[in-house]
């Protein structure tokens, strides 16, 4: 393993991920119409890191690619802080997860189940509905949900910075904290 054969490697994968990323913004956009039966269905759960990424370098013309999350968006969490107060704009950090792979298809919704024998995952959707989503691949990258280790008082009195409705509340409480601060 010398240093030039590793290199060489990331070089091909990256001149790879390029020419998927180069021939899929020269195809129309919305799912392919190619006879989806023939490719194999790529089903990623949760809109975070490891989804963009991989739905990013899927090559599309191999797979179906399926996006399952209740977040439309990917969230450049680094930057979540500087949006609170107002360095960044919170649109700066986010990218729907529709421009991450034109060709994906996206569902809005919650992933509640998974059949492995089936090979079936099953979601709900906001207004209720059930639907199920068939597929030869499933991915989970879902998210943790914020812990507060069983610390009484802390979910009521801390702000939490895992999503841009956390920033805004954050923001919103450090003006009001100023503005009771500025007054005589």
């Amino acid at each position: 393993d010398n240093v030039f054969e590793i290199a060489s490697q990331r070089a091909i994968d990256t001149a790879q991920d390029i020419s998927v990323i180069l021939r899929r913004a020269l195809t129309p956009k919305g799912p392919s119409t190619d006879e989806p039966k023939t490719r194999r269905r790529v089903v990623l759960v949760g809109s975070g890191w490891g989804s963009h990424a991989l739905t990013k370098i899927l090559d599309d013309d191999e797979v179906e690619v399926i996006v399952v999350s209740p977040r439309s968006y990917f969230i450049f969490t680094p930057m979540l802080a500087s949006s609170s107060v107002g360095t960044v704009e919170y649109r700066s950090i986010t990218e729907p997860m529709r421009f991450s792979n034109r060709r994906a298809q996206f569902i809005e919704a919650s992933a509640d189940e998974v059949d492995p024998d089936g090979k079936v995952l099953r979601c709900s959707r906001e207004n209720g509905a059930k639907i199920e989503v068939p597929y030869d691949v499933l991915v989970l990258s879902v998210g943790m949900k914020t812990s507060t280790f069983g610390t009484p008082g802390v979910a009521e009195r801390c702000f939490f910075l895992k999503d841009v409705d956390d920033a805004r509340s954050l923001r919103a409480g450090l003006i009001e904290r100023f503005e009771t601060a500025s007054l005589p």
